[in-house]
Formats: structure tokens, sequence, C-alpha cells
């Protein structure tokens, strides 16, 4: 597929000629099919629904999300810089123009952009800056739409439907906040998805069928009133005592381990070989961006502390060169300001897990122990002894100076979360919890 270049684009102007880039989904499948089978990814949301989905599935919009997003958008960066000759060069910017649009017309909470820390997701105000990009969108779908032929460009209505969308939202905005008097614009309650899904609910209602009559209209919406009723009901009789009881028990993350004993030896013996030899192969840059995920989860529920935070993070703008280039470009190239750079001692953490599951997924037979033991303990006792190892042993097994805690603890703690990553996030396929 071939699409103008958006940068030649301004409001009042085009440069001719229209340079033009081109673009591909099957690069987007191409970097799935080279991740499917690692342990770390960086792109963990694409699926194979989302890179190969039916005439049907191309309508869900989730599936959609799980390609245009911001880590799938930095992963084909990532494989743009590398030189991929699979890869097509512009098929990134593509994902990041209609990633851009989709920010701008999902603005459904007033601190969404403080939340996500990221200024297309704030809401739309009176002469925002972002309808000049919106300008310049309906500018480029006319170039793009004056193309010779059929092929390689977007179809009629869709064409007409997002330049109409794009005039409309500044339209809109501009007439609510200088005639009405708001103060801001949420462009998602433009949308029709919250009308969509309540006659969903009419269909659902009567049978799943999707010619109903006025009467199950009725009944239906009679339905969902009592519901509502209910809810407000259980909500005031504070019906949920006992739920919240039960989870406040689960005071501790280790809580779920049971007290029982369980045999490592099988484990020691079968990857203590693999862990022995010198690992020299290229650390995947999704392993910095799954530490700093543990870092940030760990302070986040601790009490503030300097040299913790120290200890478990960088401060980005004193990070290696060095390591920036080869360890933390994934982090770069997603970090709106918010994401925790983790620092060499618990990227060694986090590498020895990973070899770890390395080492036992080559293993049929440890693959077999694991997939009926309690593979959340196991893995984190393997990497606790493994780190006893380490050349970080020594600030592990001390106690903050200021805060008293022993990080030995917090080692665990930060294995756990990280064990959950691998896990949850199905890096792992061998291993079903």
């Amino acid at each position: 597929m071939y699409f103008p270049k958006l940068e030649d684009f301004e409001i009042d102007k085009c440069q001719y000629p229209l340079c033009f880039h081109s673009a591909s989904f099957q690069d987007v499948r191409l970097l799935y099919s080279s991740e499917r089978g690692s342990l770390a990814k960086l792109a963990p949301q694409l699926t194979a629904k989302a890179c190969f989905p039916s005439s049907i599935e191309r309508q869900n919009v989730r599936l959609v999300l799980k390609v245009f997003n911001d880590l799938t958008l930095s992963a084909l960066e990532i494989q743009n810089e590398k030189r991929c000759e699979e890869y097509r060069d512009n098929t990134s910017t593509f994902v990041r123009i209609l990633l851009t649009l989709w920010k701008i017309f999902n603005v459904s909470t007033p601190f969404k952009g403080i939340r996500l820390n990221d200024n297309l997701s704030t809401p739309l105000i009176l002469h925002d800056e972002r309808f000049i990009y919106l300008a310049r969108i309906v500018y480029w779908l006319d170039a793009w739409q004056s193309l010779p032929g059929q092929s390689g460009k977007l179809s009629k209505q869709t064409y007409t439907s997002l330049k109409h969308a794009c005039i409309a939202l500044e339209q809109i905005t501009n007439d609510l906040t200088e005639s009405c008097g708001f103060s801001y614009v949420l462009s998602a309650f433009l949308q029709t998805d919250p009308l969509e899904h309540h006659f969903g609910l009419y269909r659902m209602m009567a049978g799943s069928n999707y010619h109903i009559s006025y009467i199950q209209i009725l009944e239906s919406e009679r339905r969902l009133k009592l519901s509502n009723i209910l809810k407000m009901f259980s909500d005031q009789q504070d019906s949920c005592q006992s739920i919240d009881t039960f989870v406040k028990s689960f005071t501790s993350p280790f809580s779920t381990f049971s007290d029982d004993q369980i045999d490592l030896e099988p484990y020691l013996d079968g990857i203590s070989d693999v862990l022995s030899i010198e690992y020299t192969q290229q650390i995947p840059q999704s392993l910095a961006f799954i530490g700093g995920y543990s870092a940030y989860k760990f302070l986040k529920g601790f009490q503030e502390c300097r040299l913790c935070t120290d200890t478990l993070t960088y401060d980005k703008e004193f990070i290696p060169d060095s390591d920036s280039i080869s360890q933390f470009k994934l982090l770069q190239l997603t970090d709106r300001g918010g994401l925790k750079y983790p620092s060499e001692h618990v990227l060694s953490s986090v590498i020895t897990l990973w070899r770890i599951l390395f080492a036992i997924e080559d293993n049929d037979h440890l693959a077999n122990l694991l997939v009926h033991g309690p593979a959340r303990k196991i893995l984190v006792e393997l990497t606790l002894i493994y780190m006893e190892d380490d050349a970080s042993i020594d600030i592990w097994k001390s106690n903050c100076l200021i805060c008293n805690v022993t990080r030995w603890d917090i080692l665990r703690k930060l294995i756990f979360t990280t064990t959950n990553c691998f896990l949850a996030n199905k890096i792992i396929t061998i291993i079903h919890l």
C-alpha cells in the first residue's frame, strides 16, 4: 500500500510533487511470527487473531488496538533501525498516523491525558492545537483518494466517514465551547459506541436476534431498569462487605504459596549446566521494560526512600550511552515521562529468571514438572538461588541505611512480579497455572 507523506501537507498549502510511503500489514505479521516463540517480546499484545483476522474479526476494535498501540509501533521502529530487509520502511509511520487519530477521537475522561501522561489524550478545548493536525489529515486524505485506480487506498465509504469525522469534531468542539459554555469536550462521547452497546443488549435479551420488535425493546428496557435498581439497592445494603473481607485476607503477595516444601533438586541438576555457560547473545530489549515495570510496581506501594529508589532504578539523565542503545531503546521509544529505567541490579535478576525459563523450556522433563507444580514458587526460589552467585549479591544481602528494609525481601518481591509478567502474558506457552 502506498500513501502520501503527511509532512508535505500544511493547512492551506501542499508541497508538490508528492512523496509517497509504502506500508504493508505483512510487516506486522512478520513481527508476530519472529517473536511467537520468544520468552520476551517487543510487541507482547500481538496475537494470532489480531494478525490473521477473519472478515468479521476485522471489525473487532480490541483486535485492532492490538496492532495500533505504542508497543507495536516501537517494535516496528526498532525493526526499521535494524534495517531488516523483510520490513517496509514506513509501516511504522502509517501506524503512528492512525494511532494519533485514535487517541484524539477516544478521549473518554477528563484526566485520561494526565493518567497516561499523554497530551494527545487530554480533553479537547477551544482552538485546540490538535485541530491543526486534523486539518492536515483532511488534505492528506484528499490527496490519497485522488490517486488513480482503486487498490492501495481507502474505500469511498471509509474516506468519506473519516474526513467527515475530522471536520465535524472541530466544528462541534468550537460550537460547544463558544455557544454552550463548555470548558472542554470529551471526544469519545461523540461516537455511537454507547448507543450500539445499548441496542446490543436489546438484541441479546431478545434471544440474540438481529431484528427485534417494539414489544421486545420495551421488555428489555424494563429488565435493564430493574437490574440498575437492584444494583443500587445492593450497594446501599453493603452486600459486598464479605467480598472485601475476602480480598483483604490476601495481605501478602506470597500468601498463595503453600507451606509445603518443594523439591528443587531436579531443576538445579537440569539447568545448572546451561546457566554455568556465559551468556554472549544479545539481551532482548523487552527485558528492560519488564524490569522497569517490576521496580515501578514495588516502589508504588513502598514508603518513599531515595536510597532504595536509586538502588532499583536509573536516573534517566545519567544512563550510559552504550546501555541506552543496547538495553533501553524500547523504554525510550514508549516513555512519555512516567516509565522506570531498571538499574543493573534489577536487570540482572530479570535476565537470570529469563535464562532459567529458557533452560526449563528446552528440557521436556523439567517443563512437564513445572506444569504440574507450583510454577511461581519454583521460579522465584530458583532465581533466588542463582542470584546468590550474582555480582550484585552484596547489594541484595545488605539492609537499606535509611529505611532499614532488607533488600533480599525487595528482591523476592521483584522476582515475584517479574514471574507474573512472564506467566500472565503467556510469554512461555508450556506453563498453564
